[in-house]
């Protein structure tokens, strides 16, 4: 078989490529130009790949050859139906997987049967110990490497979910939310262009429940204005429940003054990435010497706990957050009843 590049006959043999995979020497007479030398290379390459295919000695499917074909073809969907943050996730972990693979496992790569719950946890173990991340980043990029599994269960490459059994590094989770004194001196904090955009952008969350990805779905058809106000009827993006959320005067005129798109067929409001937003909300949150880091998701806690806070049942709260179970609002509850205490606790200690 030969390989034709442009207009130029490059007179290669698979039985040529192949040699030179095994080492063997190969002579050929090159006379051409630079351009056409790193043409030629090429397509050497693109026959030892086709020849060498992505498998291991044994033919089986490799783990960080599937994890990029999956994040390739995750890549072509960003922007249509995927997200550049768990793009960027997934790019993440595959490193971390190259880097736990080629120290402990002393590997280029490992067959995709390989993965099991000891591969798990001893990917864990790595993130934790020699990466030092935290245990809530470390389950992070373990749930990466689950969408991985699950993909490649998918493709019939795995029969099983392998992870079950893993031990899984325990998280402690701690809702963080603004108070209503705090989120008042956000609102006026002197901010300007990005900055501003990002802030105003938390202060509509905090007042409607938001969470990013449904700031960047929002339409004109998802506020159903009347003589009284407006309604919020939107379907959340990551369960697909109904959120239904009553707008105020002051969150409508928010609404108004926040500068948009068009068309807004996609989405309405100009909402810079994730990352962007919560690099300006770190910044004004140690303005204002909160007591941990301010993020985006923070303004959803905090509609709920004021919600809660003002007396609201816990069904209704539920409702406006979309949520697909109560249970899932109950943490809120629990959070403002320990905030409750607390509060009480100080007074007493001043009386």
């Amino acid at each position: 078989m030969k390989c034709y590049y442009a207009e130029h006959e490059f007179k290669l043999t698979c039985e040529a490529a192949s040699a030179a995979h095994k080492g063997q020497p190969v002579r050929l007479e090159l006379r051409f130009t630079s351009d056409e030398v790193r043409a030629l290379v090429a397509c050497v390459a693109s026959l030892m790949h086709a020849n060498c295919g992505q498998t291991s000695a044994t033919g089986e499917p490799l783990l960080l050859q599937f994890t990029q074909q999956c994040i390739t073809a995750y890549a072509e969907r960003v922007g249509i139906d995927r997200s550049e943050s768990s793009l960027r996730k997934y790019r993440i972990t595959c490193k971390h997987l190259q880097g736990y693979i080629t120290q402990c496992r002393q590997t280029a790569d490992v067959p995709l049967k390989a993965v099991n719950a000891e591969f798990f946890n001893g990917f864990a173990r790595y993130l934790i110990h020699t990466m030092a991340f935290r245990a809530q980043t470390a389950r992070l990029y373990l749930s990466a490497l689950r969408h991985f599994c699950r993909m490649a269960m998918r493709k019939g490459l795995l029969t099983s979910c392998v992870w079950q059994g893993a031990e899984l590094p325990r998280a402690e989770k701690r809702h963080f939310a603004l108070t209503r004194n705090e989120l008042d001196q956000l609102s006026a904090l002197d901010v300007h262009g990005t900055r501003a955009l990002a802030r105003n952008l938390f202060v509509l969350s905090a007042h409607t429940g938001l969470a990013y990805i449904d700031l960047k779905h929002l339409t004109p058809q998802h506020i159903e204005r009347d003589n009284c106000g407006a309604w919020l009827t939107m379907p959340r993006h990551k369960t697909g429940q109904q959120a239904v959320v009553r707008l105020t005067t002051a969150t409508l005129a928010l609404l108004d003054k926040l500068p948009k798109l068009q068309p807004c067929a996609a989405g309405w409001l100009q909402v810079p990435d994730n990352r962007t937003i919560n690099r300006h909300l770190h910044v004004m949150g140690h303005t204002l010497h909160l007591r941990q880091r301010l993020h985006l998701h923070v303004a959803r806690h905090t509609f709920a706990t004021l919600m809660l806070q003002r007396g609201v049942s816990l069904e209704a709260v539920s409702t406006m957050l979309g949520h697909a179970r109560v249970a899932t609002t109950q943490r809120y509850a629990e959070v403002t009843r320990q905030k409750i205490l607390h509060e009480l606790g100080q007074a007493q200690h001043a009386d």
